[in-house]
């Protein structure tokens, strides 16, 4: 138990859908830091709509601002009921969203006029005046599904058929649904997601190794099948030449980088992204007009707080009981944490370029309101394991002990187990 807590009690009475644990604490110190980056975040996004062009042409500065407002208050209602869902509502969800979100994403391109095009990609759902990003909700309903499949399949996780052949199926429909739109980001992550998830979960290395090889195979026909679109994977190499073309946005990401220095130019004040040389400054080079303007020791103290956000996530992960729990708190905290550094790789040229926002400081209203679910989940399984009940029931249990096996991938998940 941490002492960076806070005790965390539920007022409504015990149902079907309102869990009423006694006596849970908040992870205050995770909690501190994902306040801090949506703070911090807030303010740049403001910085973005602070550009003179806009206000030239008689356009509304504070779009973006406004519309990240009301997204930031429906996430964090969203984070407030989260904490409060009983494990009846949690197992629907965990059994029922990636089927919802593969709705969706077919929705997409199967309804006529409900796809929104943008930026040369077909990701978004209209709903009246706002638009909503099935991707988003498929990445949660992916882990949550990953972690009750995995739980399931513990006894035979080690098998490549049997144990990992239903979220292998899962990852290859989400790999075709996501590839139409296109969003390779997004397939990234959830890939790094799974074969993270599979390593805990103790599946055996050459297991792992037909993944990485299957991966590697994908990629390679991905770059034969749209040439175009990968010559972004090279673009770092010879940027000079390309500095006015498929390399456009990485340039001028790094000259804003550049221009922060150590400290930055200050907030509001990054004059090279409110000039307008920064496309999508708002969003996906977000952490480019936080070095222009908090300098490289701004952008490492956010980073820092990612840091705090995957040590305690790991750390409530190996708290909690209950496999299903175990790797579902450690899918989560991954979900929050690979985007954030997939999304300063970009911005720095180490990766390529790819529309990825980073949580709790992009703008974005389906990322946001679906982060802050996430992180209200991870806390909800905080207050459970820290509960009053769940404590006495696990000082009751007689000690655990750990089945020694050959496979390097097994001891992993037996030490994990066992935590």
């Amino acid at each position: 138990m941490s002492a960076w807590s806070v005790k965390f009690r539920r007022f409504w009475p015990r149902t079907g859908f309102i869990a009423n644990s006694r006596g849970g604490q908040l992870d205050i110190s995770m909690l501190l830091a994902v306040v801090t980056l949506l703070v911090v975040g807030t303010l740049l996004v403001f910085s973005t709509t602070l550009k003179p062009g806009i206000v030239a042409a008689g356009g509304d500065p504070y779009f973006n601002l406004k519309r990240h407002l009301i997204f930031m208050g429906i996430g964090i209602g969203a984070f407030v009921v989260v904490l409060n869902i009983s494990d009846s509502v949690l197992n629907a969800i965990a059994h029922s969203l990636l089927l919802i979100s593969i709705i969706l994403l077919g929705a997409i391109y199967l309804v006529p006029n409900l796809g929104v095009t943008g930026g040369n990609s077909t990701r978004w759902l209209a709903l009246g005046p706002f638009t909503f990003q099935p991707s988003e909700l498929a990445k949660l309903g992916f882990v949550l599904y990953l972690a009750k499949s995995l739980a399931h399949n513990q006894a035979v996780v080690h098998r490549f058929v049997y144990g990992l052949g239903p979220a292998l199926v899962a990852f290859g429909l989400l790999t075709v649904l996501l590839l139409r739109q296109p969003d390779v980001g997004s397939v990234m992550v959830l890939g790094i997601l799974m074969i993270l998830m599979f390593l805990v979960a103790g599946t055996g290395r050459w297991n792992l190794w037909a993944i990485l090889v299957g991966g590697a195979i994908g990629f390679l026909i991905m770059v034969v099948a749209w040439p175009a679109k990968f010559q972004r994977v090279f673009t770092p190499l010879y940027l000079d030449q390309v500095s006015h073309g498929e390399g456009y946005q990485l340039t001028h990401a790094i000259t804003s980088l550049v221009l922060g220095g150590t400290f930055g130019q200050g907030l509001g004040q990054g004059a090279h992204h409110s000039l307008g040389f920064l496309p999508a400054s708002h969003n996906d080079f977000i952490m480019a007009v936080a070095g222009e303007e908090l300098g490289l020791f701004g952008v490492a103290c956010l980073m820092i707080l990612y840091a705090v956000i995957l040590i305690r996530g790991v750390a409530t992960a190996r708290l909690v009981q209950g496999l299903f729990a175990k790797y579902a708190v450690f899918g989560l905290t991954m979900l929050l944490v690979l985007p954030a550094i997939v999304h300063l790789g970009v911005n720095l040229g180490l990766l390529p370029t790819k529309g990825l926002v980073c949580p709790f400081m992009s703008y974005g209203g389906t990322a946001q309101v679906v982060n802050l679910v996430t992180f209200g989940l991870i806390q909800r399984f905080h207050i459970e394991a820290t509960a009053e009940d769940a404590q006495v029931a696990f000082a009751a249990q007689p000690p655990k002990t750990v089945e020694p096996s050959t496979d390097e991938g097994g001891r992993i998940a037996a030490a994990w187990r066992s935590a």
